[in-house]
Order: C-alpha cells, then sequence, then structure tokens
C-alpha cells in the first residue's frame, strides 16, 4: 500500500503493528486519513478479514466520510467492515443478538419525557413542581452516562427526594420494557451488559474484532470508555485518535481524563503526536497555540504548517451587538458566502447578526434549528412506521391512534390504556379485546376502524419495499390528503416535508445493502445535532453555535461576543475546569479559519431588554499581540462614554470590581428569577435534577448571584442561581 501520501508521523501511526496506540491528532493534521489508510493496512498488509476490523465515529456523516475513503484506498465496497457511530454499531449487536427480538424502538428526548410524564401520573406526581420530564429526563440520562443504573441509585440515596426520583427511575425502566424501547443511553449500556454477562456473545467479539479505531476520543465518556475496554480485552489492539484540546463536550457526559490518562488504562501505549496542521495559515495557527497553552490540564503539542503567513486576525470593538452584527455584515462581503461562517457561545446571540443580514440581501443558514426529524408532521408518519416495526411502542401508537382525527378521544384512549395496563398486555394488544373493555359502540366502531386499517397495512408491509410501503401508508392513513385539505398556513410546507421524508428512504434504500423498514428507522433515531449540518454548496452564510462548528471549517470565520460573562460563559468564582473548557471551545473557533479570521466584543450589550455595560473576554488579553489588528468602532459610536475604560483589556486584579459594576446597572429580575431566596454556606438545597444538596459557597448579588453546591450523587456543581432552579430545603 502506497504510504508516500502521509508525513512521517501519520505514517509511524500507521505502520504501527501491533498494542494500543494513542494518536493526538491536532485541529487540521489529517486524522481521518490516518484512520482510514490503519483501515486499509489491517485489510492489505496484516491479513485482517473485513469484519475483525471495527472503527467508532460520532456522527453519521463522519462514519460516512471513512467509509468513502476507504472504499477509494482498497478500490472495493467496505461491505462487512464495522464503520459507524458508537450509538449504530452496539445498535446493530443488540439487534444481531436478539434484544427485544431485535424489533426494539430507540426514544428520542421527546418520546423519553411523554414515558416520563406517564410515569408521573401514576405515581400521582404530575402536578408536582418538583419534578418536570424534562428535569427526570436530564437526570436519568447523567446516572446512565456514569453508568449508574437503578439499583445503584438505590445505594446512593440519602433523602426523601432521591427515594421518589429512585421510584420514577424505576418505573421509566419498566415502561421502557413494556414498550420494548430503548432510549439512546440504552443502546450502549445495554451492549456493555451483554459483554459482561453473556459470555458466548463476549468471547465472539472480543475475539473476532482484531482492530478497533476510535475517532474523536477525547468526547467518550464513561460507557463508552468501558465498551472500547471491553472489546478489546483479547488482542488489545485499539487506535484511538483524538484531541484533548478539542474536547469540549463535559455537559454531555465527555471525560477528558479518558484521554489524558489513556496511558494509565493501557499501560503499553504507544503516543503519536500530529502536529503538522493542513488547514490554517501560521498567523491563524500561532494565535490558537498561545491560547491553548494558558490549559494546565492538557498534553502538550505545538501547531504548525509549511503555508503561508496569512493576514492577522482582526479583533473588533464595537458599540452593541446591532453594530457587532453590522461589522459581521462588512467583513463577509470580502469573499464567497458558501465559505463563510458566524459562530457564537449561545443560540440567542444570533437575531440581532440574522436581522442585518437580512436587511443586507445576504443570504444565511442557521445550523441548530429545529431538525427535519423533529418537525411535527415528519414525526407523525415516523410514529405510525414505528408501530408498524414494533407493535409494543405505545408512545408512537399514542402519537398517531387519532391523527388524522378519527373521532378517539381521550377518555377512549384513557380506556384503552387502564385495560392494558391491567391486563399486562400492550396497547396494541388490547385493541383485539375491544369487546372486554367498557366502551360506548361509537367508541367501539371507531377503534375497530382504525385496527383494520392498521391490519391492512401490515399485510402489505410483508410485500411491499420500503418505498412503496411508506407511500401506502401516508395515503391510506389519510394523513396525506388530511394536509392536502387543511387551510392551516405553512400546510403546502407540511406537505414538501412529507414528500422530503419518501426521498430520505429512497435515498437510505438505494445505499443500503440489505434496506428495511427498521434499518431505516434506526438510522433516523440516531442522526445527531452535528449530522444536520450540510455542505455549503449554496451561496449563503452558515451560522451557528460555536459547539457545532466543531470539525468544519471555512474559508472566512468571525467569532461574536468575546465578553465576560458571554463567552467565556463563567466567572472569576468559576474553577479552573470551567474555565479551560471555555478556553478550549475558543480554540475550537479559531482553528476553524483557514485563510481569514474576525472576532468580535461590544462595550454595551442588552440583556433582558436594558443596555447593560459588556467588558472584554479575557481570552482576548491571551492573543499574541504581533498575530492581531485591533480596530476600535465603538469610540466613534453614541455608547462611548466609557470606551477609555473598555479600550484596556481588563487585568486579574480589576474583574471583581468590573463584575460588581455590571451588578449595579442591570435591572431587577427578582421577579422572573429565584434571586430574592438568600442562599448561604451550610444551606440544604433541592436541585431538580441533582437533588438535595448543600451549598458551600455563594458568590455574586442578584442576578449574578452563584452557588457551589454539594450534592450526594452528583459531587460539586457551580451553579447561576437565576437559572438552577434551587429551592431551600425546610
Amino acid at each position: 500500500m502506497d504510504l508516500s501520501i502521509l508525513n512521517e508521523p501519520q505514517r509511524e501511526a500507521v505502520l504501527h503493528d501491533s498494542g494500543p496506540i494513542l494518536v493526538l491528532a491536532g485541529a487540521g493534521s489529517g486524522k481521518t486519513r490516518v484512520i482510514t489508510h490503519r483501515v486499509a493496512r489491517c485489510l492489505f498488509d496484516l491479513g485482517m478479514r473485513p469484519w475483525e476490523i471495527m472503527a467508532l465515529t460520532f456522527t453519521n456523516k463522519a462514519a460516512r466520510e471513512m467509509n468513502e475513503r476507504v472504499e477509494k484506498l482498497i478500490n472495493q465496497s467496505t461491505k462487512g467492515l464495522w464503520i459507524g457511530t458508537f450509538h449504530s454499531i452496539c445498535a446493530r449487536i443488540l439487534r444481531y443478538e436478539g434484544v427485544h427480538g431485535g424489533k426494539f424502538t430507540i426514544y428520542d428526548t421527546d418520546d423519553q419525557q411523554k414515558v416520563i410524564k406517564r410515569v408521573l401520573e401514576k405515581l400521582g406526581l404530575a402536578d408536582s413542581k418538583r419534578f418536570t420530564p424534562k428535569d427526570i429526563q436530564g437526570r436519568i440520562s447523567g446516572l446512565k452516562n456514569r453508568m449508574i443504573s437503578v439499583t445503584a441509585f438505590k445505594g446512593m440515596m440519602n433523602n426523601a427526594y432521591d427515594e421518589q426520583f429512585a421510584q420514577i427511575y424505576a418505573n421509566y425502566e419498566i415502561e421502557l420494557e413494556r414498550n420494548e424501547a430503548l432510549d439512546f443511553d440504552d443502546i450502549i449500556l445495554r451492549t456493555i451488559d451483554l459483554l459482561r454477562n453473556n459470555e458466548h456473545v463476549a468471547s465472539k467479539y472480543q475475539n473476532n474484532i482484531r482492530q478497533l479505531l476510535v475517532d474523536e476520543y477525547q468526547d467518550t465518556n464513561l460507557a463508552q470508555y468501558e465498551l472500547i475496554k471491553r472489546l478489546t480485552v483479547v488482542h488489545k489492539n485499539v487506535m484511538v485518535v483524538g484531541d484533548d484540546d478539542q474536547s469540549i463536550y463535559s455537559w454531555r457526559g465527555a471525560d477528558l481524563r479518558n484521554i489524558l490518562e489513556f496511558e494509565k488504562s493501557f499501560p503499553d501505549a504507544k503516543v503519536v503526536k500530529l502536529e503538522e496542521n493542513y488547514r490554517s495559515t501560521k498567523i491563524i495557527l500561532e494565535t490558537a497555540n498561545t491560547v491553548i497553552a494558558n490549559n494546565k490540564h492538557r498534553k502538550s503539542k505545538t501547531l504548525f504548517t509549511n503555508g503561508t503567513e496569512g493576514e492577522l486576525i482582526e479583533v473588533y470593538h464595537v458599540a452593541d451587538e446591532r453594530e457587532e452584527a453590522r461589522e459581521i455584515v462588512r467583513f463577509l462581503k470580502g469573499g464567497a458566502l458558501r465559505d463563510s461562517a458566524v459562530f457564537y457561545r449561545t443560540n440567542a446571540q444570533s437575531r440581532a447578526i440574522e436581522e442585518m443580514l437580512r436587511n443586507s440581501g445576504m443570504p444565511y443558514v442557521i445550523v441548530g434549528g429545529t431538525r427535519f426529524y423533529e418537525r411535527q408532521e415528519v414525526k407523525d408518519v415516523l410514529a405510525y412506521l414505528r408501530v408498524f416495526s414494533n407493535p409494543s411502542d405505545s408512545i408512537s401508537l399514542f402519537r398517531i391512534i387519532n391523527v388524522p382525527r378519527r373521532g378517539i378521544g381521550d377518555k377512549t384512549l384513557e380506556k384503552l390504556r387502564d385495560f392494558s395496563d391491567k391486563a399486562l398486555i400492550t396497547t396494541y394488544e388490547a385493541l383485539n379485546r375491544l369487546g372486554e373493555i367498557d366502551l360506548t359502540a361509537r367508541e367501539q366502531t371507531v377503534l375497530h376502524g382504525f385496527k383494520s386499517l392498521m391490519d391492512g397495512l401490515n399485510e402489505l408491509k410483508a410485500t411491499a419495499d420500503p418505498v412503496e410501503f411508506v407511500r401506502n401508508v401516508i395515503e391510506k392513513s389519510g394523513y396525506l390528503a388530511f394536509w392536502q385539505q387543511s387551510t392551516e398556513e405553512g400546510a403546502e410546507e407540511r406537505l414538501a416535508n412529507i414528500g422530503e421524508l419518501v426521498n430520505a428512504v429512497e435515498e437510505y434504500v438505494e445505499r443500503s445493502e440489505t434496506p428495511s423498514l427498521e434499518g431505516f428507522l434506526e438510522e433516523v433515531a440516531l442522526i445527531t445535532d452535528l449530522d444536520q449540518v450540510k455542505d455549503n454548496s449554496g451561496e449563503y452564510v452558515t451560522l451557528m453555535t460555536l459547539h457545532s462548528s466543531k470539525g468544519l471549517e471555512y474559508e472566512r470565520v468571525c467569532l461574536a461576543g468575546l465578553e465576560e460573562g458571554l463567552f467565556p460563559m463563567v466567572r472569576n468564582t468559576d474553577g479552573e475546569n470551567e474555565l479551560e473548557e471555555e478556553r478550549r471551545l475558543f480554540y475550537v473557533g479559531i482553528t476553524r479559519a483557514k485563510r481569514k479570521l474576525a472576532i468580535l466584543h461590544t462595550e454595551f450589550r442588552r440583556r433582558y431588554g436594558t443596555v447593560a455595560p459588556a467588558f472584554p473576554s479575557s481570552f482576548l488579553e491571551e492573543l499574541p499581540e504581533h498575530c492581531v489588528r485591533r480596530i476600535d468602532r465603538a469610540a466613534s459610536q453614541s455608547y462611548s462614554s466609557q470606551s477609555s475604560q473598555q479600550k484596556s483589556f481588563i487585568a486579574d486584579d480589576r474583574k471583581q470590581k468590573l463584575y460588581e459594576e455590571i451588578n449595579h446597572v442591570l435591572p431587577d429580575y427578582e421577579s422572573q428569577s429565584q434571586v430574592e431566596v438568600v442562599f448561604r454556606k451550610g444551606m440544604q438545597v433541592r436541585h431538580p435534577v441533582w437533588g438535595i444538596g448543600q451549598v458551600q459557597s455563594v458568590s455574586g448579588v442578584s442576578d449574578n448571584m452563584k452557588a457551589e453546591v454539594k450534592f450526594g450523587s452528583a459531587g460539586v456543581k457551580k451553579l447561576m442561581v437565576k437559572y438552577a432552579k434551587l429551592e431551600p430545603v425546610q
């Protein structure tokens, strides 16, 4: 195999024959090239068979790119190779091993919250302000990410709140089992359980997988780490590729220690650093290196390039968010829109930028809006398909049983649900026993009509291909006619989305070796938020949060809102780990740019309808002065009364004073928040996700009050009191 296109460290990683290896791949250093060449070498030079190689990624987009690159390298199909996301590979294993007969449904966040709502109703907690489906779902997901089961959690309980939560958690798991459903976290956990508890299954995969490759290793959580350890227990051939400087998902459960302590977990590990960058200019890379060097918890590496020096980074100081947006438009006019992007720390920042882009006639697309598969009409059709795939899925059944309207009311549904609960059968099975339920003649008729419709379509499912079947479901259910006849605003767009769903099924069938309804539903269920980023072939600007930008690159990039409290979104009282993650996020933003980079901060920014001072981000102090050109647009604006103070960046010993100044000008929002409560050290408080905790320290006043709270099951958390929903425990 020709390795001449690889640089020396890349070749070293690809030629590593056996044992664990950590490839520290800096931004733009060609990590995918290393993984794909490694796969090709395992096939050609090391004599491995396709099914003995597994490559795990985090997004379907990355998995598709990896498959395409491997196919080009080996000049043949990648059939048989295990290349996919953690969740898609684990779902494949679970189906193959017959979990729930291989017909389980994967519940998304919305489905999970519906299950939790039902559980709260059963437990008489539906009206409790202490428990909301969203908070409960978040806490359960957090526990599962740390591999804490219901049984394990019960051993950690230390108060009545936790006892009630344990009841909810246990009943939630029972409901999932009844519906033959798995939530997103279960997919990996159930695979680990198989490897842990079934010796035959464990032996099969551990002996067959001779080479395991993991992309974006810095984003793995505890469960993913455990999966990797169990899959490699026999051959110990694991290559993990990642960059600790781009670890930005701790809020999703990612554990930075997985990559920082890889050599402890795999003592014989080889470490290779990829530091040559093929994306950005020397100016951009020197800036990124200088900024990230301020982090203490990292593995040393320095990006370099043999490319051009490049243009200075432009740092704009503007009056307010409208002037910030106006400056962004000016910057973007200097190049092709299709290769330009604007990044910000929070979605709320996009409003002013969007308005200015519209006023300037500049087309744009936002990443992070309502995803296609989360739109009402798309989810309705998918719910029909899920019932045909898994009749036990009562969440999907109740979604579509009266869509379009068939005269099946809430009281009728409650009778159906109560009967299935008492008979310990699924709701779909209850439709076969309507004569045993206390229903009126009209209720009997409409339910029987729905069951006849579903039975007829079920017969068609056995003979029709997926595309034909989906078309029939849309038409025979009456759903297509419902929107065709609708006078509701936006009905045409909904019809277009339904048509696009059929297109998606067609595309799936074309690229799948063995297309099936279940396969399509699984693919849809495992699409991540990062998979919605489309290749920018149109003439428009891309807007997104910094968290969504990782893995992307653009010729021209704008980073908006570099202000204390916004970016970094921490205060000087926050811990070092939080600040370092924010700095890694800044580093990610910088390294997305190929040629030109603009960074903007305002002198004032509107907060809750009131203009408040904004102070330059401490990260701006870390930029190497010889790499930047600072441009002060605020001096000529009406807000320039404090410009002399703002022009000098904030030294550490002045920050607290400035925070106090902010507190004085902020409006009184006590009616909207909990700041009227006096929190003090030692106080017992209750959080909707983490339960009972004890306040360790308090800082700030009014809307800027922050508390450090120690929770029994979640450890110490630093919380903004205004948003934390803390309640004093009486």
